[in-house]
């Protein structure tokens, strides 16, 4: 399965400009058999390296992904690079969606919920308060959030995702979801919800987020 074009968590640029939520040109597609191969830049840490890993088997215990370190024996097929923000003062992280040219993860925090999520988008999962039919379940409010990150809150087209997102039920808790005070410019909420329905986000992988990777990439074997 194909798009023309990959979706950015949060693209960081390493110029003179702010970081931005952004899409390019690309042609995206799911990871061959589910298997990932992966490298760490020279800057992690054994215990960064291994609290990753961690989070990789989270997605791997009930999917048919395989997270598989590189070690430079075969140029035929791309490599995730993970690597660190040099501005370690910084708590953005970023990750190309699915199997493309050069995907990489640029990790600023390093919270479970963070990497679970970047992981999430490498896998081809998209934010779930993006999806095109989100105003039926959520309201954004853009008076609070940060201008740097309006673009955050665009909705997607619906032939932007790897998947159907009509066949799931919007998922508020999906590790894809948005806080509700995220990028907020004065603490105030910037996704409002209905009664009953508790705050946005999650930093564990909710059963809907499994059951799209296996839509994805067929159900687990394991």
């Amino acid at each position: 399965m194909k798009k023309n074009r990959i979706l950015i968590g949060l693209f960081v640029l390493f110029t003179s400009f702010c970081f931005n939520c952004t899409t390019l040109p690309y042609t995206v597609e799911l990871w061959p058999k589910g298997i990932i191969f992966y490298t760490f830049s020279k800057s992690y840490s054994l215990y960064d390296k291994l609290f990753i890993e961690n989070c990789m088997d989270e997605w791997e215990k009930n999917t048919n992904i395989d997270f598989q370190y590189y070690y430079g024996r075969d140029e035929n097929f791309y490599v995730l690079r993970i690597l660190r923000n040099k501005n370690i003062e910084d708590s953005t992280s970023s990750a190309t969606v699915g199997y493309c040219f050069e995907p990489i993860i640029i990790f600023g925090a390093m919270s479970r919920g963070v990497v679970l999520h970047e992981l999430g988008h490498v896998l081809g999962l998209l934010h779930e308060h993006q999806r095109p039919d989100r105003d039926k379940y959520i309201k954004i409010l853009y008076k609070n959030i940060d201008p740097d990150f309006y673009s955050c809150f665009e909705k997607y087209q619906g032939s932007e995702f790897l998947y159907n997102y009509k066949q799931f039920p919007y998922d508020y808790y999906s590790i894809m979801h948005y806080y509700n005070l995220s990028f907020s410019k004065n603490e105030e909420p910037v996704i409002s919800t209905p009664p009953g329905v508790g705050p946005t986000g999650n930093t564990e992988i909710s059963p809907i987020d499994i059951l799209k990777v296996n839509k994805l990439y067929g159900k687990s074997k394991k």
